[in-house]
């Protein structure tokens, strides 16, 4: 015997097969000619290049050059606003400053990369109380999220909850954040947060072993890895929300189609 499976058939088989499916909240993706990767739990796009500065500057090494012009000085809530020199930037590794990581990001902005405006250095949540730890400087200074599992920053979100990995691990160890990121550093990236209530410092993130800190001051040299708010374009759909798109689009032809019936009837 034949069978004939109807538009809302197809839809209850799409749920059907959805139903049990883990959906990936990681989605490589492609807009304005560069390589995007979008997470769908914090509803953000990162730059696929976990060290996408040096790869600029290797292709074109004007390319301090071009964010000193674009973005010639730095919003400090503590200095008060820093001029940015070539000295911000180590070119033969990728790593910058603070003041130089947050105005490459802004450059990125200037340029419309990936199709998008507002690129940014990821942020930290203070106080953090995912953290396993939380550090007192003392001198009534307030308590700080820093330490191992913090999960409520950027980073730590996409270390710990997307990279699957441990305390003490190397994100070269994560064979899930692999898939979708090239470039990645076993090392410490910068992120946009200052540390409240100044002292001159800003958080950063160790993807060598998933520690949030601030350790020294804004002068140290880390890594930048862009981010966004949001995705710069369409994102595949995963494939249950492909399934299900299907099983809609044949309920919708199934039920056209029996209009039309009635009509010639």
């Amino acid at each position: 015997m034949k069978t004939t499976m109807t538009g809302a058939g197809l839809l209850a088989g799409a749920l059907l097969l959805g139903g049990g499916a883990a959906q990936a909240t990681l989605v490589n993706y492609t807009a304005g000619g560069v390589n995007l990767v979008y997470d769908q739990d914090r509803n953000l796009t990162w730059a696929a290049d976990a060290n996408l500065f040096q790869t600029q500057y290797t292709a074109d090494n004007t390319t301090v050059s071009k964010i000193i012009a674009a973005v010639p000085t730095v919003p400090d809530s503590y200095y008060g606003p820093h001029t940015v020199v070539a000295g911000d930037f180590v070119t033969n590794s990728g790593v910058m400053n603070w003041w130089g990581a947050m105005a490459w990001t802004q450059w990125l902005g200037s340029i419309g990369y990936g199709g998008a405006s507002d690129w940014r250095l990821p942020a930290t949540l203070q106080p953090d109380a995912t953290c396993d730890s939380q550090f007192n400087a003392g001198g009534g200074f307030p308590l700080q999220g820093n330490g191992y599992s913090c999960t409520g920053s950027d980073l730590g979100h996409l270390f710990y909850a997307e990279g699957l990995l441990n305390p003490g691990q190397s994100i070269a160890a994560s064979a899930a954040l692999n898939q979708h990121f090239t470039t990645m550093q076993s090392s410490s990236y910068w992120t946009g947060t200052e540390l409240a209530p100044g002292l001159g410092r800003a958080w950063y993130f160790s993807t060598g072993d998933g520690l949030q800190d601030y350790g020294g001051g804004k002068d140290y040299q880390y890594y930048g890895w862009a981010v966004r708010p949001g995705q710069v374009a369409d994102v595949p759909l995963p494939a249950t929300g492909l399934l299900m798109a299907l099983g809609l689009l044949a309920l919708g032809a199934t039920r056209r189609a029996r209009r039309a019936t009635l009509v010639i009837r």
